[in-house]
């Protein structure tokens, strides 16, 4: 078959269960290969090496981003227990008369080919449960798959389908149709593009007209995420190995002997101005910072996908969702698995601005700041460009005055326009650290920085509110084991933001997303919506109403998809300056980058040199 790739690693007796010989691409790689540029490390054919008996027994095979035009006949009698296959991004234009041989396949992913049709074997695949071909060029549905009992979710996006068969409705077992960017008819693309519950609801009606009334009534799909209920229980706490090695890393460092004691902390803490001890201060101020990085890195994941998308991709309960098991495509395969994008970047500036000034929130410094991350990102960390800069950013930061008059400029580009973007929401977590004990302090240096680039009343409430609640949670005064106690801090640092709005619509909205007891009333992904910047501030008011540890909070809200990343750095932030570092999940916190977190930690640990918490 060749391959200019060397497989003689493969040669051997131990058998072999997973196996994943996919190309890990970078963004610049991404684009040669959709492109049709195919260096010399793409496989053009299934080894040799895999059709031999040491892999009989091979359960898992991943062989994405390469140029595999063809797969071999005999590929199934050799490979007779494979339950997953991957052949996303090659060029497959047809599947061999016999892959139905694949008996035990489950999961079969087929996006980003040039598929037209499946043979007529596939109704022998009795086990498939998880179809995507996604990406390629069908203009008729494969009928085949209606007559598999098994098929529980699949996607055909972006291919040139005109109807989906109504016989898919006959199938009780599927719960996920996902046909967006198609060309359909029947159903309409509009009704497609509202997803499953849409779609079968649609076929209920052509299959019973008398009953219109009851289809349009249907429930929803039975892969929605059940929303919360209020909590009646606390967040569980409990120890976590991590916190010692965190204290040791965030040792304060020496500053200069020369400089009075003054000096050298001018964010020192006034006496009584919280309750919590110096240890516990310092685990939620690392855990509002990392809170924010793991909710961003993990948020990649689905941002800008809809909810079905991201339970096909990741599990209904998002149990496949993992750095590693990150969707690579065309937006996600800019960044490293494990990496943060621009919303903790950007915070990261605010960070070192506050470093550089002693303290002093300046927003001039902020604007210059931002404009050299926007290019040329941190060189420090490899970075040649700022990735993910948002419109609002990315115009304002063109224009020369932003640097002198970053507030005027603001506010002209705003004036005339009803853009409330979650630009600012996503960064300025962090300012509420910074004379946390002085509400209108912390009020004053958020708005300074909001309205940095984003000057709607909606921009700087929502900014303000969540800040708020974190120097709330520093403070120390509310007991947040205490539901009523969590209600009480919410609605003081809700009501700081909604002083600033006089718009009874605005107010309205406001009250709304400040009223959300979960993620899925935030509808993080409602069409035209999704950057909104009351949504991340919903839904860390959502997350900090749930009941159950970080990890299962943010994977609640990531799987709602939208602006994921943006709606879990906000609400990682605040739940992680309610937990603490120290309950933040063990695992996620392996999974970053090792240079991000050196270098992180170096930011963090300044800060509290300058707040004197040793």
């Amino acid at each position: 078959m060749g391959s200019a790739m060397s497989y003689e690693t493969l040669a051997g007796t131990t058998p072999v269960r997973r196996h994943d010989i996919s190309r890990k691409v970078t963004f610049e790689q991404y684009l040669q290969h959709i492109s049709g540029t195919h260096g010399a490390n793409c496989l053009r054919a299934l080894p040799d090496a895999l059709l031999n008996p040491r892999f009989i027994l091979l359960q898992h095979l991943s062989i994405a981003f390469h140029a595999i035009a063809q797969l071999p006949a005999e590929a199934p009698y050799y490979l007779p227990h494979l339950t997953h296959l991957d052949c996303s991004h090659n060029l497959l234009t047809s599947l061999p008369v016999n892959f139905g041989h694949f008996l035990h396949i489950k999961i079969l992913l087929l996006p980003y080919n040039s598929l037209s049709s499946l043979p007529d074997s596939v109704a022998e695949m009795q086990q498939l449960e998880r179809v995507d071909l996604s990406h390629n060029q069908f203009v008729d549905f494969p009928a085949v798959l209606t007559s598999l009992d098994s098929l529980q979710q699949i996607n055909v996006s972006f291919n040139m389908l005109s109807l989906l068969p109504t016989d898919l409705a006959k199938n009780k077992r599927l719960c996920t149709i996902i046909c967006h960017m198609n060309r359909c008819k029947s159903p309409p693309q509009e009704v497609c593009d509202k997803g499953t519950a849409a779609i079968l609801s649609y076929f209920a009606l052509v299959a019973n007209p008398d009953q219109a009334g009851a289809a349009e009534g249907a429930p929803a799909s039975s892969t929605t995420v059940a929303a919360a209920a209020t909590p009646t229980t606390a967040f569980k706490r409990v120890p976590c190995v991590e916190a010692p090695s965190l204290l040791t890393r965030l040792r304060p460092s020496r500053t200069s002997p020369t400089l009075n004691e003054k000096q050298k902390t001018p964010l020192r803490i006034p006496k009584d101005a919280t309750s919590l001890s110096e240890s516990e201060l310092i685990d939620r101020i690392a855990g509002l910072v990392y809170g924010a990085a793991l909710g961003d890195a993990v948020g990649l994941a689905t941002e800008f996908m809809l909810r079905e998308e991201c339970q096909f991709h990741y599990g209904v309960g998002g149990e496949r969702l993992s750095y590693s098991s990150i969707v690579q495509d065309r937006h996600r395969c800019k960044w490293q698995r494990g990496d943060w994008t621009d919303d903790t970047d950007q915070m990261t500036l605010i960070l070192s601005s506050l470093l550089h000034w002693g303290g002093v929130i300046d927003e001039v410094d902020f604007a210059k700041r931002l404009v050299a991350w926007c290019e040329q990102g941190f060189p420090e960390l490899g970075d040649t460009i700022g990735l993910g800069v948002g419109a609002t950013i990315g115009k304002i930061s063109m224009k020369p005055e932003f640097l002198t008059q970053p507030h005027d400029t603001a506010q002209k580009m705003w004036q005339g326009t009803d853009n409330a973007a979650n630009g600012a929401i996503m960064r300025t977590s962090i300012l509420g650290v910074p004379h946390f004990h002085d509400l209108d302090t912390v009020t004053d240096n958020t708005l300074r920085i909001c309205k940095t680039t984003h000057y709607d009343p909606r921009c700087q409430a929502s900014c303000v509110a969540v800040c708020c609640a974190i120097a709330l949670l520093l403070q120390g005064k509310h007991d947040v084991t205490d539901p009523s106690q969590v209600e009480l801090l919410l609605s003081e640092a809700a009501q700081r933001g909604r002083d600033l709005l006089s718009s009874e619509k605005h107010l309205t909205d406001y009250d709304h997303y400040t009223s959300v007891r979960d993620v899925a009333s935030v509808m993080c992904a409602k069409a035209g919506q999704i950057g909104y910047t009351l949504k991340p501030m919903g839904a860390s008011w959502a997350a900090m109403r749930m009941s159950g540890d970080f990890e299962s909070v943010i994977t609640a809200l990531v799987m709602e998809g939208g602006d994921a990343d943006s709606n879990a750095t906000v609400a990682g932030a605040v739940l992680g300056a309610r937990l603490g570092y120290s309950q933040l999940p063990v695992d996620w916190l392996h999974g970053l980058l090792s240079k991000n977190v050196q270098w992180l930690d170096a930011k963090i640990n300044a800060l509290l040199d300058l707040m004197a918490l040793n």
